[in-house]
């Protein structure tokens, strides 16, 4: 096995930050992963407007899948810790977990750093496109 060479000075990139822990990595890559599907991004928009836990079968027909892949969607967000599941009787019903994603958005932003000025150049810049979400 060859050992690895060692770049110039010149071409070193200066890090600062502190590593990751690992269990703040394997958060992040779950709950990532997690949300990493459109079905699953449609499943949680409909929890998070929905004034109480949602039926599985709700899912079903709003989304237009089987129950089979549907259900996959659910435990996935359930496994990840997105969402609960709480059966009653012969249906599931589910809900977010805004904690969950609160803490995920909170760990993003302190990975994701960005100056100041650089955050106000991304959010006015007029060559940068802005998907709507939610509209």
């Amino acid at each position: 096995m060859a050992a690895r060479s060692v770049p110039s000075n010149a071409s070193l990139v200066k890090v600062t930050a502190e590593p990751l822990t690992s269990a703040v990595k394997e958060r992040l890559a779950a709950v990532g992963k997690a949300l990493g599907d459109p079905h699953r991004i449609e499943i949680l928009h409909l929890l998070a407007v929905a004034s109480e836990p949602v039926c599985v079968i709700d899912f079903e027909y709003h989304l237009g899948l089987a129950q089979s892949t549907v259900s996959h969607h659910l435990k996935v967000l359930v496994d990840s810790g997105v969402c609960d599941r709480e059966p009653r009787g012969r249906w599931t019903y589910y809900s977010v977990r805004s904690e969950v994603l609160a803490e995920f958005r909170h760990q993003l932003e302190r990975l994701i750093h960005f100056p100041n000025s650089l955050q106000n150049q991304i959010r006015t810049s007029g060559s940068h496109r802005t998907i709507p979400i939610g509209g």
